[in-house]
Order: structure tokens, then C-alpha cells, then sequence
């Protein structure tokens, strides 16, 4: 599975622009290889806006990225509402097939990742999908936040 991790820095005064321009990322539902996006504040930076998008494989999200993308950030504003964005991407395994994780993104109440692991809390337990973050050279701050069910597209 191919995951998208977006951390975006953003002021007090802009969380409510943020927050509506981030629910209009439904948008994505339908198109052809994405699973599930989820995100919410990271806990410990209240600040910061954490949010993580599924794709069934690096193609498909790159096809995404080409031809979609754009629009999608001209309709909903969104780029005016941070000050600072950080984006990684990355593939990561997981016993879970891509529909069941799309029901289990939709449940997901809190999302922890630290180490080699992204935790999804939902009402059945933890989902763990795992990443070999250190092999593919990137460095992953940990992070906590609940989630902000507007912001969740499956």
C-alpha cells in the first residue's frame, strides 16, 4: 500500500479555514486506487494538522497527482490556510486487504505512529501498518491525534 503523510503548520486564527477546506477533500472518493485518507490535530502541536492518505500503489497515486490534484487545491482554498506544509511519501504493508482498511479508516477514532508503525485505534482494536521508514531513508517524527471525522474520505 502506498501512504501519503502530510504535516501542514498552521496559525490559531486559521484552524477553521483549514478544517473546511480539508473536508473538501471528498473529492477524492471514486477516483481509481485511493483506499482512505484520515487525519486530525497532533496532540502534543495543536498547531499542526497531521493528515494520511491510502493508495492502492504508487501508480495510481501518481496518476492522481497528475491529473486531479490541482484542481482539487483550487476548489476548496486550502493553500492559504498553513504556513508551512511537509509531505513524505512512503509503502508500507499490512495484513489488512484495501477494502477492509477503508472500513477501518472510516471507524478510526485516534491514529498513533511511532518507530515502524502507524497505529489505526478503531471500535474492533488497533490495525498496525507497518513501515520500514529507517530502509527507505526517511525520518518520521512520531505522532498522536484524533480524528477529525470531517477530514476522513473513503
Amino acid at each position: 500500500m502506498f501512504t501519503k503523510w502530510i504535516k501542514c503548520s498552521v496559525s490559531e486564527n486559521n484552524r477553521s479555514s483549514f478544517t473546511k477546506a480539508q473536508a473538501q477533500w471528498f473529492a477524492l472518493r471514486g477516483i481509481h486506487g485511493f483506499v482512505g485518507q484520515v487525519g486530525g490535530w497532533e496532540r502534543r502541536h495543536p498547531t499542526e494538522a497531521i493528515i494520511l492518505s491510502f493508495w492502492k500503489d504508487a501508480m495510481h497515486y501518481q496518476q492522481f497527482m497528475d491529473l486531479i490534484h490541482d484542481e482539487i487545491v483550487l476548489t476548496n482554498q486550502q493553500v492559504g490556510t498553513y504556513d508551512h506544509i511537509v509531505v513524505k511519501t512512503f509503502t508500507c504493508s499490512s495484513e489488512v486487504v484495501d477494502e477492509d482498511l477503508t472500513e477501518l479508516i472510516r471507524q478510526s477514532t485516534r491514529i498513533e505512529a511511532k518507530l515502524n508503525t502507524i497505529n489505526l485505534l478503531h471500535r474492533h482494536g488497533i490495525t498496525q501498518l507497518v513501515v520500514d521508514f529507517q530502509r527507505m531513508d526517511i525520518e518520521m517524527d512520531s505522532f498522536i491525534f484524533d480524528v477529525e471525522t470531517s477530514w476522513t474520505v473513503v
